[in-house]
Parts: C-alpha cells; sequence; structure tokens
C-alpha cells in the first residue's frame, strides 16, 4: 500500500503521493507480469513477503533515481535482478 511505501522511504508529507502512487502501481504491475505463474505464487507467504520487498525497494529506486543513473543505483538494481530471478523459479 501507499502508507507502506511511505514508512519504508520515511517520507511523512503527502507532496509525493501521486507520484508514489504512480511508481508503486508500476513496480507492482512489472513485477506480476515478469514473474510466471505469479498469481499462484503470491498465495505463499515466504513469496508474498518477498514480492512486497521487491515491490518497495522497486518504487524506492523509482522515486531516488528519477534521473537515469546506473552508476549510483547499480548495486540496487542488482539486488533487485536477484529478488525477481529467485522469486520467478521458486
Amino acid at each position: 500500500t501507499l502508507a507502506e511505501v511511505k514508512e519504508a522511504l520515511r517520507i511523512d508529507y503527502d507532496d509525493e503521493d501521486v507520484y508514489l502512487q504512480l511508481c508503486l502501481d508500476t513496480a507492482t504491475s512489472h513485477i506480476e507480469e515478469a514473474i510466471d505463474d505469479y498469481a499462484i505464487k503470491i498465495t505463499d507467504e515466504k513469496f508474498a513477503k518477498k514480492a512486497k520487498l521487491l515491490i518497495i525497494m522497486t518504487v524506492q529506486d523509482m522515486f531516488d533515481n528519477r534521473v537515469y543513473s546506473i552508476d549510483k543505483s547499480e548495486k540496487v538494481k542488482y539486488i533487485l535482478q536477484s529478488l525477481m530471478t529467485q522469486m520467478r523459479w521458486s
């Protein structure tokens, strides 16, 4: 939810809510479409926790890196890719 994202990103103001919701919607649909059998896998509690973290991390990356910059976010993107790969094959 938007509230969970704001808590994770430590955002306590509402000025960015529209942009954050857009990032959240985009991250969620991207992950749902990128992982085979997502609708089935999401029923598993361990998978659901990883998915939630992956979505929040993706939103954070989108929020923090509004300008294209590979060097700055390379480590985070590796973590996101690693989690997504793991989730695809679980």
